[in-house]
């Protein structure tokens, strides 16, 4: 498999393919599982699993980079694979550095007219394990003493995926889920294991962004952020 784009000094050569699956219907995220399978010092495998892209696709692309705009000198290309494909790893990921992908699927119109569609994409951090995936957030109302609002708020029970062991935290963004420092406030520590959690307090009618972080011995994992907003809860 060849790339189609320059990525400098920040893959390693090594690739290996993983068993193919195909089926399912579209995702809008690839299954990533990372692994240190030689020890930290020879990197991470993060091996990628997507949806089938569907009828009428000739070819797909996994892209790897360093943001999302995927410039040319900041990310790589993997492919053509067949449609039945629908997996492939990739060896010697540096630790602790964040990756975006996507993988793009060729469709050819009535006219012949070549145009891509995203089958899948997401963002993930290399690691020598499995981060947490953020689920739910189940909400209740709960009224502060009267006669005003003041002291209203929502209690939220977040749940989760756990990922590797270790102790987990949660953090509470509103800052449009860049947890820039000083602007989220985390919430723990949680037992390594546990799935939920319940956070009380939670301003009403607010979007908040929140991930799960699970400490290792190899340091943070992190999920991706998930987003939700609040209830509005008007006192009757």
């Amino acid at each position: 498999m060849l790339g189609k784009l320059g990525f400098f000094g920040i893959i390693g050569l090594g690739l290996m393919v993983v068993v193919s699956q195909s089926g399912g219907s579209d995702a809008a995220r690839a299954t990533v599982a990372q692994s240190c399978p030689s020890g930290a010092e020879s990197g991470v495998t993060v091996a990628f699993v997507w949806a089938s892209p569907g009828e009428g696709v000739t070819e797909t692309w996994l892209d790897l980079g360093l943001s999302l705009a995927f410039a040319e000198a900041s990310s790589q290309s993997y492919g053509p694979f067949e449609p039945a494909q629908t997996a492939y790893a990739i060896a010697g990921l540096p630790i602790g550095v964040k990756y975006h992908y996507r993988v793009q699927a060729l469709q050819h119109d009535a006219a012949g007219t070549p145009t891509w569609h995203i089958v899948a994409a997401g963002a993930f951090t290399s690691a020598c394990g499995q981060p947490p995936i953020a689920d739910v957030v189940t909400q209740r109302c709960v009224e502060g003493p009267e006669p005003g609002p003041t002291d209203d708020g929502v209690s939220g029970v977040f749940t989760w995926t756990p990922g590797s062991a270790g102790e987990q935290w949660i953090d509470l963004s509103v800052d449009g889920g860049a947890f820039a420092p000083g602007m989220y406030q985390g919430y723990g520590p949680v037992a390594s294991g546990a799935a939920s959690h319940e956070i009380a307090g939670i301003a009403r009618g607010v979007t908040y962004y929140w991930r799960m972080n699970v400490r290792t011995a190899g340091g943070w994992l992190t999920s991706a952020p998930a987003a939700f907003e609040t209830l509005a809860c008007p006192r009757p």
